[in-house]
């Protein structure tokens, strides 16, 4: 049996240095400049139905105005290596392949619904594991409108998804359009379904709400009163329809 060497977990783990730089300081596309307030927001998860979510966004934009979507990518700070490997050299090639794998998911996504992302800015938000969902949640506080997609439930995104969507649909304060799977929406909804919980947060969004919907959409304002486990499922849940 191999004993780990000192700072080394039985795992083979071994913090690095790699994002010491990048744990410091604010991502630079989650910066106010690069992501003025008031932009429509499309936030992917990098499996196919993030072709659906780009279409949504598209949908929902006004017309000619420029939106964002983001791609985020959770960079970990230490990862299992080979014996007498070193740790840098070991977390370098980890982020190096998850950035290749991401920005090849994003090039696929935009041939996909190239049509309708021409006013689209697509990029990859790669931050360090631990704070990425503070850097999207200070994107999302500033967004016209957050276009997501329901989480996957299944390992291993479920983690990393989850890890930000609960926080951007509770406390960003912005109005949250979230795709159920295999939902389309290809045209701005002519019915909504509006779901609203007495929360600060929740009145400023349901009023940014109204904006965002086309001014001939019928909705329907849906409040649950009770346990917050039950006013937050009541947030969760959404339905539009074309």
């Amino acid at each position: 049996m191999k004993t780990p060497r000192p700072g080394q977990g039985r795992d083979g783990t071994q913090p690095s240095r790699v994002d010491a730089a990048l744990g410091s300081t604010l991502p630079a596309w989650a910066a106010s400049d690069a992501f003025p307030f008031g932009t429509l927001l499309a936030l992917l998860t990098g499996r196919p139905s993030d072709a659906e979510v780009l279409e949504t966004a598209a949908a929902m934009a006004p017309v000619g105005a420029r939106w964002q979507a983001i791609l985020p990518v959770p960079m970990p700070e230490r990862v299992a290596c080979q014996w007498g490997e070193a740790p840098d050299h070991a977390l370098a090639v980890d982020h190096a392949v998850r950035r290749e794998d991401a920005t090849t998911h994003l090039a696929t996504m935009r041939r996909k619904v190239q049509g309708m992302v021409a006013n689209a800015g697509c990029e990859v938000g790669e931050s360090p594991a631990r704070t990425l969902p503070d850097s999207l949640l200070g994107v999302a506080r500033r967004a016209r409108l957050v276009v997501m997609a329901a989480p996957c439930v299944v390992p291993p995104e479920a983690p990393s998804t989850a890890s930000w969507f609960s926080r951007i649909l509770m406390q960003s304060g912005r109005p949250s359009l979230v795709l159920p799977p295999g939902a389309r929406l290809r045209a701005a909804p002519s019915r909504a379904l509006v779901c609203w919980s007495a929360a600060p947060q929740a009145t400023r969004a349901l009023h940014d709400a109204m904006h965002a919907l086309p001014p001939q959409c019928h909705f329907h304002l849906v409040s649950v009163v009770g346990s917050s486990g039950a006013r937050a499922d009541a947030v969760s849940a959404a339905s539009l329809a074309p």
